[in-house]
């Protein structure tokens, strides 16, 4: 029989040859499913499948309408695949709701649900589904972004979360999806399409199973499962609400953005859009490049802005980008080349990254390309984007409209429909207060308080004195919200071996405060010690020994010798990481640790107040909707957006929002307030702030 060419190697094959010396006995893959064919057998699945497994199904439809053309069915041993109707999608599911039982896909909620619901003439509940994608993303989360993908494409968004991926992972059977997509423009080759629908069917069941055994394995639990669920339902409701957009007003800040573009070179002898003359502009000042890309121009700009002590260009901006009040990008290029040891050579780069970056416009979130057939944006938000459980968005990303500078005029361009105002809820320094919670502090006691001004308030007047000994603009709130969040997330963590302390360099640092060495803090064989590098190259502009000394005091003398339980929380952290090749977040999810030594305390850090932040607001959210049926039209961060219709009192809207701030029960004792504002467009200082809830 003729071997097809798809197959390649088993995994026994791989793992026994890197420990045996000869050639080992092939082994092969395991075989496809059996695919049958006739509807007689559909029905005879639907009688005899096992209910606690639930039953596998995948459709082949038109993505346009939704309709469906061929239905795939599975239980654990075979599938069937026919020619799709509405009664044998509607018997499908009755067999299911009868034999209390689920129906289990693959991303269920962007073609299986959606097909069935329409079908059966009602939205099928939750409980009726299985997911293997929420499965596969809560074993291996770390697969959810794809190199060199951007997020707002559906790739970048999504990563290694595609069935393909999947299941290899967890079947066994030879990588069947190869021959799709980019491979595959049909016939298939290797593969008719009911076989090929069937395969599905029966991967996704297969993939669910085993991917949820993963998780429980390490550590996980159902009912994160199931929130997981609740979560993806509540996403694709986000996505059928829309946002609107003022194209009128789109095509104005378009208009505006172009003009101020211009005067990033006014008065130059070249022409910033002609490739040639950039390479030849930029091998004058000495720089060598090969094309005159973002991507090209990205690496040179950062380059330069590295030999004044910054890590990247967003580290720049931080400390000199564009204000709340202006976005024009030459004001900050003025700023930079006011900047000690700056160079002609940096501001050309920076003037030439601005150029390209902006060279789109407002296309990045308002092309024409994202709108529907309604002219209203429908984002997709992914609850399997990121790896610490936050969402992501795509088709546009939501997720990077900053609140400042250009940031401001794109959300101005986000209105209200008529009748309606758009209300926020912002939860109120929630990172800060789910480590002061997850540390073992009791956050009710600082519930109506601005937790950065309650860490100025109990410093002794410490973060009074570097305000004022600084002098660079920040107030001592500023100095104090940088420094804990820095902290917080371990930056300037280090590992030193005994060797790096007999080192001359090292010594000179600790003796200079250049370097804070904890020699009873060991970690994994070495000893923890904090540079300082990172905190003086963002808040000070050059990482000097002399700055790294001030960033230093200001982070252990200060920081954490004023609240002691933090550091108490970081050693314990370390302490369970240590052996662990796993991590669980608050609120359930749980992240493989793969090294390096310092990536893991890192993520785990990031872990403590980004996923837990995510698991607080979805939790909110989820609730949000079940007592008031209120579909938010988006989510950003720590922020819930919805419209409320005009009539609506301010104080209603306060009363109903209110639920959003009951305490937590999947972070047990967690409460944090929110701000609420109300407008008629999504800019911030347009809004009017209807105050706090508790």
């Amino acid at each position: 029989m003729k071997q097809s060419k798809i197959t390649i190697p088993g995994i026994d094959i791989v793992q026994a040859s890197l420990y045996e010396a000869e050639i080992p006995v092939p082994k092969y893959h395991t075989k496809f499913p059996e695919v049958k064919r006739s509807e007689k057998d559909l029905y005879n699945l639907l009688d005899s499948f096992n209910p606690a497994m639930g039953l596998g199904l995948d459709y082949e439809f038109d993505p346009k309408t939704y309709r469906p053309t061929i239905v795939g069915i599975s239980d654990m041993d075979y599938s069937v695949s026919v020619p799709a109707t509405d009664k044998l999608t509607r018997d499908i599911f009755d067999a299911c709701v009868s034999r209390s039982s689920s129906l289990i896909g693959y991303s269920v909620f962007g073609a299986e649900k959606p097909i069935i619901d329409k079908a059966v003439g009602r939205e099928s509940e939750v409980r009726y589904w299985g997911d293997g994608l929420r499965s596969f993303f809560l074993a291996n989360s770390v697969l959810c972004k794809s190199p060199g993908k951007e997020e707002s494409d559906e790739g970048g968004s999504l990563g290694f979360m595609n069935l393909s991926t999947a299941s290899t992972f967890y079947t066994g059977i030879p990588v069947y999806k190869v021959c799709r997509g980019n491979l595959c423009y049909g016939p298939c080759p290797y593969h008719t399409v009911f076989d090929y629908n069937g395969v599905d069917a029966w991967a996704g069941l297969q993939v669910h199973h085993s991917a949820l055994a993963r998780f429980y394995d390490m550590g996980g639990t159902l009912d994160v499962y199931d929130r997981r669920m609740q979560l993806a339902d509540l996403c694709y409701k986000i996505q059928q609400v829309g946002i609107h957009i003022d194209r009128t007003m789109v095509k104005k800040l378009d208009a505006m953005l172009s003009e101020k573009k211009k005067t990033l070179f006014a008065g130059a002898d070249f022409s910033p859009t002609s490739g040639p003359q950039i390479i030849k502009k930029a091998k004058e000042l000495g720089v060598v490049i090969a094309k005159s890309d973002i991507k090209q121009i990205t690496k040179a700009c950062e380059k330069e802005l590295k030999k004044l002590g910054f890590s990247s260009i967003e580290a720049f901006e931080e400390v000199h980008g564009e204000g709340n009040e202006d976005f024009d990008p030459e004001i900050v290029a003025k700023k930079l080349e006011k900047l000690p040891d700056a160079t002609p050579t940096t501001a050309f780069f920076y003037r030439m990254y601005k150029y390209k970056k902006t060279g789109k416009g407002t296309k990045s979130w308002f092309d024409d390309k994202y709108f529907g057939k309604d002219d209203l944006l429908h984002p997709r938000f992914n609850d399997t984007g990121t790896s610490l459980g936050r969402l992501s968005s795509s088709k546009p990303n939501f997720q990077n409209v900053a609140r400042t500078g250009f940031g401001e005029e794109i959300r101005k361009c986000i209105v209200a429909p008529e009748g309606f105002d758009i209300v926020k809820a912002d939860f109120s320094n929630l990172e800060l207060r789910i480590i002061l919670h997850q540390a073992g502090f009791d956050v009710t006691q600082i519930l109506k308080l601005d937790p950065f001004q309650w860490l100025v308030d109990n410093s002794n007047g410490l973060f009074d004195d570097v305000a004022k000994k600084m002098n660079t603009g920040f107030s001592a709130r500023d100095w104090a919200k940088s420094v804990s969040h820095a902290s917080n997330l371990l930056e300037g963590l280090t590992f030193l071996s005994t060797t790096d302390l007999m080192r001359d360099h090292t010594k000179k640092l600790e003796r200079v405060g250049a370097l804070k060495v904890f020699r009873d803090w060991k970690f994994r064989g070495k000893i923890v010690a904090f540079t300082g590098a990172n905190l003086a190259e963002r808040l000070l502009g050059a990482k000097t020994e002399a700055n790294r000394a001030e960033m230093l005091k200001m982070q252990w003398d200060i920081y954490f010798n004023s609240f002691p339980i933090l550091n108490v929380f970081h050693r314990k952290l370390l302490a369970d990481i240590e052996n662990a090749s796993t991590y669980k977040l608050p609120g359930g999810m749980v992240i493989d640790l793969y090294g390096p030594d310092l990536d893991d305390c890192k993520i785990a850090a990031a872990g403590v107040g980004q996923g837990g932040g995510a698991a607080f607001v979805q939790e909110a959210m989820i609730r949000f909707y079940d007592k008031t049926q209120i579909v938010p039209f988006c989510q950003v961060h720590d922020d819930v957006n919805i419209y409320f219709p005009e009539k609506v009192t301010d104080a209603e809207v306060l009363d109903k929002m209110k639920v959003l701030v009951e305490t937590s029960t999947v972070l047990p004792g967690m409460i944090c307030p929110a701000k609420v504002l109300r407008g008629k467009n999504w800019k911030e200082n347009d809004m009017k702030q209807l105050g706090k809830i508790y």
